[in-house]
């Protein structure tokens, strides 16, 4: 008898506890490509070290400067849809996700970097299966930005802003950045 109420009442219970009604929205499921779990498949970039990190000041800026551009007409084009640093001093220095459907697309994306056709950076591409509702949450991180994308960069060395120089160990500098997407990309709106 205890088996009995094992099988037949505590499943029961706990979809009840996890909510067994459903909200399913087909209109908004078709509308962002979202399969029956409400996930679809991305593909992720680890943007590595790369293999040639020996240009001068002047050069990295430069570099820095376009890779930043292209990050932002990736995203422009709904083709990139999460991009950022990590705050940990490693090999692996950020992070893409790009709303494409395999790893093909997001190579050719990729190649477009500007800091990856210097050899300042290398990615690593793994297709990731995730939330499909994703490209449409950065819709909201407009409303939670207090202070928008400024592009300021600062170059440091033992004599030019010394102070961060030594607390980073050289390079370039990005002071402020925050994430905010096109307002006219019709992707997001």
């Amino acid at each position: 008898m205890f088996l009995l109420f094992l099988l037949f009442y505590l499943p029961k219970v706990n979809a009840q506890e996890l909510g067994s009604e459903n909200n399913y929205d087909s209109t908004l499921a078709k509308k962002i490509g979202a399969d029956e779990y409400g996930m679809k498949q991305y593909v992720i970039a680890f943007l590595k070290k790369g293999s040639h990190r020996s240009q001068d000041s002047t050069q990295r800026d430069k570099i820095q400067r376009a890779h930043l551009k292209n990050i932002m007409r990736l995203a422009n084009e709904g083709k990139l849809i999460i991009a950022g640093p990590f705050l940990d001093d490693t090999d692996i220095r950020g992070i893409f996700i790009f709303d494409v459907n395999n790893l093909e697309e997001a190579k050719k994306l990729t190649e477009s970097d500007p800091a990856v056709k210097a050899g300042v950076l290398s990615m690593e591409l793994h297709p990731w299966y995730g939330p499909a509702i994703l490209p449409e949450t950065m819709k909201l991180n407009e409303k939670l930005e207090k202070k928008k994308i400024t592009g300021v960069l600062r170059h440091t060395s033992s004599t030019e802003n010394s102070d961060l120089f030594w607390g980073l160990r050289g390079g370039v500098v990005i002071l402020e950045s925050s994430w905010r997407w096109n307002s006219t990309c019709t992707r997001w709106r």
